[in-house]
This record gives structure tokens, C-alpha cells and sequence, in this order.
């Protein structure tokens, strides 16, 4: 039986994101690279036919707009108040539309791609369980499967990929660690840039940086 799936993506508000880019990076940069990223995380999320919707959560119109123009359902934070509170606020949505599942990606991965999609949501092995793919530092989640959407809590911003998995581990639910090396790799740091270039792709991010020369 198919899993019915929803995929949940939030997204900062864009002249507050990536500000750890700023010594490289103007606000205009960060704003059009934060946008470049999505994109490319979207394309991937619509390749992937294990998806059943998708719902972007942001405070900011022109990330909304993105995400209609790519048939992704957009859920408009009345303001910002933490990305835990958005998760929360998107997944309830999603259940009260019927989802069974929930997978939260973040919005600065540009280089998953549908096949990654859909490793993470084959590593779901029951009805009680979580699928935790951490960051390539080994603080942060990259991706979070949970089966059902409220298995457990969602605890961003808290050396969350520990905390995701402890939890877990707690309540008695299954857990599976995964890492495929194009979900780990996100762009918060200025050297998490320079090896994004190491690596030619066909996305929007990749021929950005292109366009502003940096070529790591």
C-alpha cells in the first residue's frame, strides 16, 4: 500500500536567512541564493513520485510564490516564530488532510535529488518510527521522516539530529540513521559553499554562484 506522505519545507524569512554567509554574501545575494536553493529542493520533491503533497511554510510572499508557481500548497506564517513552531504548524495541516506521514526537508540542500526522496522514505520500516538524516557536521537533521506526524517532537535549532534520535529512543520508536552525502551537505557557512562548488551540478544554486564568481 502506498504511504500517504506529506513533504513539509520551512522557510526563514529572507532577508533573516543565512546570515552566516554575510562576510561573502550581500543581503540581495542571500535572498536570491536562498531562493536558488528552494528551487532546486522543489524540482526534487516534484520528481519524486512517493510524494503524495507538499507544503512550504514561510512568512515570506516570495517564497509563497515560488512554491505555488511550483504546485506546492503554501502556508503563510503570520509572523516568525521558530522553525519548530512552523513544523508544528505545517504538520498539523497535513494531518487534517490525511496525511499518515510526514517529512520535513529544509529549504538549503540544493543538491538532493528525487532519488534521495525516495532512499529516505524507503528507510521507514513501520507504523512507529522515525528516519533522521543529520547534517554533514552531525548537529543539525537534514531530513525527518516520522510515521505517524507526531511521533515524536521536532527540536530544530537544538543540536537537533542527537535530540531527534534520543527521543526516539525514549518513546520505544524505531529509528534509522541514513546518509546520503547530497541531503547532508547544506549551505549555512561560507565553506559549506566553497565544497558545494567542488561539486559541478545542474542546479539553480550551482549556476548562480557561477554567475557572482564564486568558484570556490
Amino acid at each position: 500500500m502506498r504511504l500517504t506522505l506529506y513533504v513539509i519545507i520551512p522557510v526563514k524569512k529572507l532577508d533573516e536567512g543565512k546570515k552566516r554567509l554575510s562576510t561573502l554574501l550581500s543581503i540581495s545575494q542571500r535572498r536570491v541564493l536562498s531562493l536558488c536553493m528552494l528551487q532546486d529542493v522543489l524540482d526534487a520533491v516534484s520528481g519524486s513520485e512517493k510524494v503524495t503533497t507538499s507544503v512550504v511554510i514561510s512568512p515570506d510572499q516570495d517564497v509563497l510564490k515560488l512554491a505555488e508557481l511550483k504546485n506546492f500548497i503554501p502556508l503563510k506564517e503570520d509572523c516568525q516564530k521558530g522553525v519548530n513552531i512552523a513544523v508544528k504548524t505545517a504538520n498539523d495541516f497535513c494531518v487534517n488532510l490525511g496525511a499518515l506521514s510526514t517529512l520535513i526537508l529544509p529549504s538549503d540542500i540544493p543538491l538532493v535529488q528525487p532519488i534521495d526522496i525516495g532512499t529516505i522514505i524507503g528507510s521507514s520500516r513501520s507504523t512507529n518510527s522515525v528516519v533522521v538524516v543529520p547534517s554533514l557536521r552531525m548537529d543539525g537533521t537534514n531530513a525527518l521522516l516520522r510515521n505517524p506526524p507526531n511521533v515524536i517532537n521536532t527540536f530544530y535549532d537544538e543540536n537537533s539530529y542527537q535530540m531527534h534520535v534520543d527521543t526516539a529512543k525514549k518513546k520505544g520508536v524505531e529509528v534509522s540513521v541514513i546518509k546520503p552525502a547530497r541531503v547532508m551537505l547544506d549551505l549555512d557557512v561560507v565553506e559549506d559553499l566553497k565544497e558545494f562548488m567542488l561539486i559541478e551540478s545542474n542546479t539553480a544554486t550551482y549556476r548562480y554562484l557561477l554567475k557572482i564568481n564564486l568558484d570556490g
